[in-house]
């Protein structure tokens, strides 16, 4: 689930509820122990990340799980002549510090109905 609101400073904030699929092909079990988001193409960076959920389940050898994480990502407002979507990468570590899964997440921008063309 992707929501997008906007505060009084006119930021953009992105709430991202999702669930990944991740399959531990290695000889140990393992678990996720954190998440990083960055930009993709023109899309601004955000300015500040708050993870919400991170599921820590432990994955055993040769299992496969969904795993859900919410976060909240707080960006700049998009200057005009810049695309009206944002489109960011999230990154997930394991214990060792490898990155284990990569989800893309992309968020329209649309205007709020009042400023739409009747």
């Amino acid at each position: 689930m992707l929501e997008v609101g906007s505060n009084k400073q006119g930021q953009i904030i992105l709430y991202i509820n999702n669930q990944i699929k991740i399959k531990n092909s290695s000889f140990k079990s393992g678990h996720l122990v954190r998440i990083e988001v960055a930009p993709v193409g023109l899309s601004p960076a955000p300015r500040e990340v708050r993870i919400l959920y991170l599921d820590r389940s432990e994955i055993g050898w040769w299992q496969t799980k969904n795993l859900r994480f919410e976060l909240l990502a707080t960006v700049d407002p998009i200057p005009s002549g810049f695309p009206r979507y944002l489109r960011f990468k999230v990154y997930f570590y394991d214990s060792k510090n490898r990155e284990v899964y990569t989800e893309q997440i992309d968020a329209k921008m649309v205007p709020p109905p009042s400023q739409l063309a009747p």
